[in-house]
């Protein structure tokens, strides 16, 4: 009798899938955005797998997870911007009681998406205000929106800026950080007098270094200071 040759396994089989999060798992710890593209242009629906990734117990994963899949949007918005609105959407219904998949890091994947996709600021941008006061959601959302605002303010409206200005005495020392960084992105040259009675604030707060692909901690005195300069 012939033999016949074993037919291939699926690239959705438990095997297959294994493999390739090992894979991406070794290019977010090296944080190699060549190798990132490169199997991304070849990858059948990147987003996924990475989008796995932010539910990693490693923070630091986390964020480069989110940084990804920021980058590897630009390649999928230049075949098909609906798919890059899909997955915005799918963030955002992971910041929804209802979703059965809480995500506290979806509004950084959100920000460094369209962020990184701008034809989708005026688009989405708007959508995260909204979650400034939804809890877990207070300094990712004030961070994405720092994101975007650095790339494109216009999409915030004033009430954005008169929010995050009320925030700036909160007990929180990480939304106390994360709206003065927010303002920053926003120009709000009318925070200054309420930023400049946080300079001696010593608590600190833990950030993710765009610079560096690390975490980083400084104090809100810190980001203060920063504000004017």
């Amino acid at each position: 009798m012939e033999k016949t040759e074993p037919m291939n396994k699926p690239e959705t089989s438990p095997s297959n899938i294994s493999r390739r999060k090992t894979a991406v798992r070794s290019i977010l710890d090296d944080r190699n955005a060549k190798k990132l593209n490169q199997w991304a242009e070849k990858a059948r629906n990147p987003h996924r797998i990475l989008t796995s990734f932010i539910f990693d117990n490693d923070p630091l994963i986390c964020f480069r997870a989110a940084e990804a899949i920021g980058i590897t949007a630009i390649l999928s918005a230049r075949e098909n911007m609906e798919s890059v609105r899909r997955i915005i959407r799918r963030f955002f219904w992971m910041m929804n009681d209802e979703s059965g998949n809480f995500c506290c890091y979806a509004p950084y994947a959100i920000g460094e998406i369209v962020r990184n996709v701008p034809k989708l600021i005026a688009e989405y941008g708007h959508l995260l205000p909204p979650f400034l006061v939804e809890e877990p959601f207070e300094k990712g959302t004030r961070l994405a929106i720092a994101r975007i605002a650095e790339i494109d303010k216009t999409c915030f409206s004033p009430t954005v800026t008169k929010k995050l200005i009320q925030t700036l005495d909160d007990n929180s020392p990480d939304i106390r950080g994360s709206s003065i960084i927010a303002l920053k992105a926003l120009n709000a040259s009318d925070a200054d007098d309420k930023i400049s009675s946080l300079v001696d604030d010593n608590t600190q707060i833990e950030l993710y270094d765009f610079n560096t692909g690390k975490l980083t901690r400084i104090t809100v005195g810190e980001a203060a200071k920063s504000f004017s300069e």
